[in-house]
């Protein structure tokens, strides 16, 4: 196991003689991270929901939305 923190913990659970290591997998992503000074962000809101539903339908349900500025662009101008 390999544990790697920048601001954020990634862990790989790849056995390391068949893994790359995570300073080469993520150094790209880490370098892109880093000129949004996430140092500088700090926590605004929470919320919490209780429903009583399948995880999977509300997860669904809830990305359902990604789609429409690429697909429905005079919704995405309204919404």
């Amino acid at each position: 196991m390999e544990i790697f923190t920048e601001q954020f913990i990634f862990i790989n659970l790849i056995n390391t003689n068949e893994k790359l290591s995570m300073n080469i997998i993520l150094k790209k992503l880490l370098n892109d991270m880093m000129s949004f000074s996430l140092n500088q962000y700090h926590h605004f809101q929470s919320q919490y929901h209780l429903i009583n539903c399948n995880c999977k339908t509300y997860v669904e349900n809830y990305q359902e939305g990604y789609h429409i500025p690429s697909v429905h662009s005079t919704l995405n101008k309204s919404v």
